[in-house]
């Protein structure tokens, strides 16, 4: 039985520990998150993709059949999808970029 694990920082400040067990004969996948189950799915032999929201981020779990066997598995933010968490970092980010062009701005004049 394969298990991998990851801890992500959310934007709020809060930890969460997720984790995985899946077992490469049968197929049968448990997800975690914080010592709860947020996710089971059976028979997963091939390649597949699962999301899950933490607080307000978009996470992306993909499992795929490693080269020589077993299986791989990555977990990442998306930070391109339209969620609460992304349009506060774009509008944050395009304030910076305001500010940035003012202080330009002002340093000319």
């Amino acid at each position: 039985m394969a298990q991998q694990s990851w801890t992500l920082n959310t934007g709020n400040g809060r930890q969460h520990l997720i984790g995985l067990y899946h077992g490469e004969e049968s197929g049968h996948l448990a997800v975690y998150c914080n010592n709860q189950v947020i996710l089971v799915d059976f028979h997963v032999k091939e390649e597949k993709r699962f999301s899950f929201f933490l607080d307000e981020e978009l996470c992306e779990l993909t499992i795929t059949p490693g080269a020589q066997q077993g299986f791989q598995y990555r977990l990442v933010l998306n930070e391109q999808a339209d969620t609460p968490s992304n349009q506060r970092r774009k509008a944050l980010a395009a304030a910076q970029e305001k500010d940035r062009k003012d202080w330009i701005w002002r340093l000319v004049f």
